[in-house]
């Protein structure tokens, strides 16, 4: 049977919750625990914790995650408000997971069009559902904002898609997540924890997404990633209306075969050249395989039967 995850650290009896107010420090010490086990996905390269229970999670307003008391903080919120309005805009934008408010209200107070969703909520702002944000509820915005939620959630890839297919396919989203690069590059145990399933990387978005914006860890936190991604667009979706067509379409198909077998004998596809190097493949080929390399951004590709190289050229810039 083939290996389809590959274990990476794990540690037993974690406190579920890091950031959860308890009444007195008997109930602190007899909260709830569970198992780490993060674990590789072979096909996807995600990184997760593979013990996860989600029954045993409860975001109510006795959690508090809220930082922005710290000066270094806001100004990370600052400089995360001036990403949002450059990249979103100012209109029509609705924050997923907005915890206790502060960076909606820093929002609003500079003029953006905003509305938060969260049902950890403790206030009455109007602008503010103390509730989980629904993507099937028939909201649509410009611009989303996930500050520190797709780390929380055990499907994080179909809860991106619901979000994508609930807004049209449009708009942009802006997406902050703990980097898993920085926490072992400075051997930070202590973000690990039960509270997160995922453990993302700029690699992980890269495959993700079509497009990425702008990406990097920012000055004010270095163990957090921030990502602007693009949903798919109007051509990405027509590409893909295409290409479910083709899979119909009995002659062309049949016209594509009958090129194959006619261009195969005189070698039609020894006639290209890479960059002055010979790569014996039929242009599309060429095409497609920079789109693949582009998509999954792979750290390694192993090639077989490289003649005179000229595929390894293309395949070792991209």
């Amino acid at each position: 049977m083939a290996v389809t995850e590959t274990t990476l650290y794990e540690q037993r009896h974690f406190p579920i919750f890091q950031n959860r107010m308890y009444d007195s420090a008997e109930g602190a010490r007899a909260c709830p625990r569970g198992d780490i086990r993060l674990v590789q996905d072979a096909a996807t390269g995600l990184i997760y914790n593979q013990a996860f229970r989600p029954e045993l999670m409860t975001y109510d307003p006795h959690y508090q995650n809220e930082q922005a008391v710290s000066k270094v903080f806001q100004r990370h919120l600052e400089q995360v408000a001036e990403l949002v309005e450059r990249h979103l805009g100012r209109d029509a934008l609705i924050e997923v997971g907005c915890g206790k408010g502060y960076f909606l209200e820093l929002l609003l107070a500079h003029g953006l069009d905003v509305r938060g969703f969260d049902p950890a909520y403790e206030g009455n702002h109007p602008a503010i559902e103390p509730r989980p944000f629904d993507p099937l509820a028939g909201l649509t915005a410009k611009g989303l904002v996930l500050r520190h939620v797709l780390e929380h959630l055990e499907t994080p890839f179909e809860f991106l898609q619901q979000l994508r297919d609930a807004n049209g396919g449009a708009g942009l989203i802006y997406i902050e997540v703990p980097c898993l690069e920085w926490i072992c590059q400075q051997r930070a145990w202590f973000d690990i924890f039960y509270e997160h399933v995922n453990y993302f990387r700029s690699s992980d978005f890269r495959r993700l997404f079509g497009e990425v914006r702008a990406a990097g860890q920012k000055p004010c936190r270095a163990d957090t990633m921030t990502i602007l991604e693009s949903n798919m667009t109007e051509f990405e979706q027509e590409v893909q209306e295409r290409l479910q067509a083709v899979e119909h379409n009995q002659s062309l198909i049949a016209a594509g075969q009958a090129f194959t077998r006619a261009s195969t004998l005189p070698k039609y596809s020894y006639n290209f050249l890479w960059q002055g190097r010979p790569i014996i493949q039929y242009p599309q080929d060429i095409v497609a395989m920079q789109e693949l390399i582009w998509q999954i951004k792979p750290d390694l590709i192993i090639e077989t039967g490289i003649a005179h190289g000229g595929s390894l050229i293309p395949g070792s810039v991209t």
